[in-house]
């Protein structure tokens, strides 16, 4: 029997037990739909082939994705780039210059991270040194920080590019609590410029004092207010069929509706937007 499976996003899709073989294709956004089976009947000897169709990568536009091979070297362009190196093969140093805000190293392998914090540092060797043996080289990157699984595969970005101290939401779903008092000001960070899939996020104990901060606008209405919806407000507004969200509650437990943008700063050329909870915010 011929079997055709769905995955979910940010997995494979693929279609096997054809004559022509299998097609695989990155998925950036589908439901998942389950497995179904049917009995295969080839055709007449003297039938035409089918037409053949190709399963591409789907990836945001702009994207250029690079695969490293041996002592690889590449140098970012205008765009953003996502570095692929696959840790069980042979790569030797894989060298990267010209590494953007926007850019992306995509490893098979998580690097090794001893306190399970998300950040790595470079090695004595001034290298990001994989368990293989293979290293990598990025020009004026000293550390970087985990954002979960991309297009397969473990990614990371560059830390400097993170506001300080600033906890930051990964493409997993994840779930925050923000200081139980409310005594302490937190800062909630989300990369939507990286254009990665954030997952369902939830954040508790937001208080007036906490922020949201992002690297591309909310929308907002007339009013300037930006309005959450039935599973909360939209990270990826301007990405077809993203299902990004991020819920809050406050300190008492209700859920904040509506968000204002409180600051905008730019630095090193990234835009930077800070939102904090209307009852406590004023438009700009």
């Amino acid at each position: 029997a011929n079997t055709q499976t769905v995955y979910a996003a940010n997995a494979r899709l693929s279609v096997g037990n054809t004559d022509d073989g299998i097609a695989f294709g990155n998925v950036r956004t589908v439901t998942s739909v389950g497995e179904f089976s049917h009995r295969y009947t080839p055709p007449p000897a003297d039938t035409a082939p089918p037409a053949i169709v190709k399963i591409v990568d789907l990836v945001p536009p702009g994207v250029t994705t690079h695969v490293a091979t041996f002592d690889s070297s590449f140098t970012g362009s205008a765009g953003q780039d996502r570095i692929k190196i696959d840790i069980d093969a042979r790569t030797g140093l894989t060298k990267i210059a010209a590494f953007g805000a926007d850019d992306l190293v995509l490893l098979s392998k998580a690097l090794r991270d001893s306190n399970n914090d998300n950040i790595v540092g470079v090695g004595s060797n001034a290298r990001f040194n994989e368990a293989d043996g293979d290293s990598l080289a990025i020009a004026g990157v000293k550390s970087l920080r985990y954002l979960g699984i991309v297009d397969g595969a473990h990614a990371y970005a560059d830390l400097a590019d993170r506001p300080k101290g600033a906890i930051e939401g990964t493409s997993a779903s994840n779930i925050f609590k923000a200081d139980a008092t409310g005594a302490q000001a937190d800062t909630f960070f989300f990369d939507t410029a990286l254009d990665i899939g954030l997952g369902r996020d939830r954040i508790s104990s937001f208080a007036a004092s906490d922020r949201i901060v992002v690297t591309e606008r909310l929308v907002a209405d007339a009013d300037g207010v930006v309005r959450a919806g039935s599973d909360g407000f939209a990270l990826n507004a301007d990405v077809a069929g993203s299902t990004d969200s991020l819920s809050i509650t406050d300190l008492s437990g209700q859920s904040v509706s509506a968000l204002a943008l409180v600051g905008q700063q730019t630095t090193a050329g990234i835009v930077f937007y800070t939102y904090a909870a209307v009852a406590g915010a004023y438009l700009i």
